[in-house]
C-alpha cells in the first residue's frame, strides 16, 4: 500500500499548525501554552509522516524520507522544548538557526514527496493510454 499521500497530508497539516503556533505568539506576543500545543501537535504530525513512511512495504525512497522526516521532527520537538524549559527562551539565537534549518530539510522532504506522487500519477496515466 502506498502510503506517500497520507504522509504528505500530515506534513501540509504540520504546516497549517506551525503557521497557527507563529500566530498565536504574534497576536500574544509571547509564546504560551496555546502555542507550545499547535508546535507539537505540529511535530507529532511530522513524527506521524515519517511512521507511514517507515512502515511502506516497499521503496528506499520513501523509507529514506521517513528517516529524514523521523530525525527532523525529533529535533525539532526537542530544540523546541529546550527553548521552552530555558530561563531566557528570546536570547537563544542559535536554536532559532537549527529550527530553520530543520524546517528547510523537512520543506525539501516534503517537495520531494509530492515530486514523487505527481511523477507515480504522470507515469500510471500515461501507461494506461498507451495500454488502451
Amino acid at each position: 500500500m502506498d502510503r506517500r499521500l497520507p504522509a504528505l497530508v500530515a506534513l501540509v497539516a504540520f504546516a497549517v499548525l506551525t503557521w497557527a503556533a507563529g500566530a498565536v505568539v504574534d497576536a500574544d506576543d509571547e509564546a504560551g501554552a496555546g502555542s507550545l500545543v499547535l508546535a507539537f501537535a505540529g511535530y507529532a504530525a511530522v513524527l506521524l509522516a515519517a511512521g507511514l513512511l517507515l512502515a511502506q512495504s516497499a521503496g528506499a525512497r520513501g523509507r529514506r524520507t521517513g528517516v529524514v522526516l523521523l530525525i527532523t521532527g525529533l529535533g525539532m520537538g526537542g530544540v523546541h522544548l529546550g527553548v521552552a524549559l530555558s530561563d531566557r527562551p528570546d536570547a537563544d539565537i542559535g536554536s532559532g538557526i537549527v529550527l530553520l534549518l530543520l524546517l528547510v530539510v523537512t520543506a525539501t522532504a516534503a517537495l520531494r514527496l509530492l515530486a514523487g506522487l505527481l511523477l507515480d500519477r504522470r507515469v500510471r496515466r500515461v501507461t494506461s493510454s498507451s495500454a488502451g
